[in-house]
């Protein structure tokens, strides 16, 4: 399979992938996307799709608690990663892995997952977000959840202007994409936009969440210097939690998340 720049961008990253994820800020980003994963996930043994998976660290979590996954991704490096962390721990039997683009599954069959999931943003990432949706909607069974996340219009808006990027901020005003910092296009979403897209492919929203509501607006030399200390990285988890689900700064966000049910 030809991978995109953004598969290329990954699969030379994929050894270091995991540790550049490792730091208190992330850790506070996956606070809130564990507090809405948990909600969601099926509590019985179930099919479970991670589109998009890269590395495959939700899929172990999930094949740990007894769920049968797949897999997917277009990146061959962070899918080779997987591999070694799968084997390693012995769950080949419950983790298919599969080389496919999030926009085109056509080795997976419709209507046939408990529990859909797309996380690390890829569905900003692979050009053409409206088939993703589609897509993973299609494979979603009826009554299912499908939970994805993706980069936020507002939040990248804020990110260029403390750049003085205006080349990138008329091109994201114009098409709600950019060439970003890792030499690929990504597409930003507004809320609406993410909600419309989730109605129009059969999938009854259920929640729409902020993942860096707050911190996202910090200049990083001052936030690393916050969340060193433990009081503070506490006091700003929690807030993150308590008010992911705000409607008035949802959209400003640095991720927006997103849980709909298959009709």
């Amino acid at each position: 399979m030809k991978e995109s720049k953004s598969a290329q961008y990954h699969s030379k990253i994929s050894k270091d992938y995991d540790v550049m994820f490792q730091d208190k800020y992330w850790d506070i980003h996956t606070a809130v996307e564990s507090s809405k994963l948990n909600k969601y996930l099926p509590k019985q043994k179930s099919l479970i799709l991670d589109a998009g998976g890269g590395t495959g660290n939700f899929s172990i979590e999930c094949a740990k608690k007894g769920h049968e996954v797949v897999l997917t991704d277009i990146s061959s490096g962070m899918l080779e990663e997987a591999k070694k962390k799968i084997k390693k721990l012995g769950l080949e039997e419950k983790i298919t892995i599969l080389n496919q683009d999030i926009i085109n599954m056509n080795d997976l069959k419709s209507n046939h997952f408990d529990f859909v999931v797309s996380l690390g943003d890829p569905v900003s990432y692979c050009q053409k977000e409206e088939d993703a949706i589609k897509e993973l909607a299609r494979v979603a069974k009826s009554g299912s959840f499908v939970f994805i996340t993706g980069d936020s219009f507002f939040g990248r808006m804020f990110k260029l202007i403390t750049d003085m990027n205006y080349k990138e901020l008329e091109n994201l005003e114009k098409s709600s994409k950019i060439q970003n910092q890792f030499d690929f296009i990504e597409h930003d979403f507004k809320v609406e936009e993410l909600k419309n897209l989730f109605e129009k492919y059969n999938l009854q929203v259920i929640e729409v969440f902020g993942l860096l509501s707050f911190i996202n607006k910090i200049v990083k030399e001052k936030l690393e210097k916050i969340l060193s200390n433990e009081k503070n990285f506490k006091i700003i988890k929690e807030l993150e939690l308590k008010f992911c689900n705000e409607p008035s700064i949802i959209g400003t966000a640095g991720h927006l998340g997103i849980i709909g049910k298959k009709k």
